[in-house]
């Protein structure tokens, strides 16, 4: 498996572009993790609020399957060559022990095959006591819209907007 663009680049991306949509509200408050040497592995931190919680003051199961969504697509894009833009196919979450307000979770995400139609992925989300909390797999659709072009064009106005400044 081989990582076609860094962790970091493709956070700071996917932030940027979801910048008015659902999905910013999650991906501005990941904190990437250092990942191991392999480059199929993904790794963040979610600080979970009361506003990701159910009536029961747990980490809510669409929250959860929201972050599985958003992790495994992060991890998915940057193995993928040309960054190719995907869209979910199945989401598999199982929902093993709850998480309280105030706790920080850990999302491993891991990109098990890439194909020239599919991707398919699984994440595992731990507690801060590193008990699993969570399981899923991920099966993602590839459609025909490369992202590299738009992710070299976004870093390329970063730069120059900084030497401008």
């Amino acid at each position: 498996m081989k990582r076609y663009i860094l962790p970091e680049k493709m956070l700071t991306y996917m932030t940027h572009a979801t910048k008015h949509t659902f999905g910013h509200q999650f991906f501005s408050k990941f904190k990437l993790l250092d990942p191991p040497d392999d480059p199929s592995i993904y790794i963040v931190e979610f600080p979970v609020e009361l506003q990701h919680c159910n009536a029961g003051k747990t980490l809510h199961g669409g929250v959860t399957s929201t972050l599985v969504d958003l992790v495994t697509t992060l991890g998915l894009t940057s193995n993928c060559p040309n960054l190719r833009m995907n869209v979910s196919v199945s989401l598999q979450t199982d929902f093993l022990k709850g998480v309280s307000p105030g706790e920080k979770i850990k999302l491993i995400s891991k990109t098990n095959r890439v194909g020239k139609t599919m991707g398919f992925t699984t994440c595992t989300i731990f507690n801060e006591k590193e008990e699993m909390i969570s399981s899923a797999s991920h099966v993602k659709a590839f459609i025909d819209k490369p992202l590299k072009e738009e992710i070299e064009k976004f870093f390329a106005n970063q730069r120059n907007s900084s030497q401008n400044n």
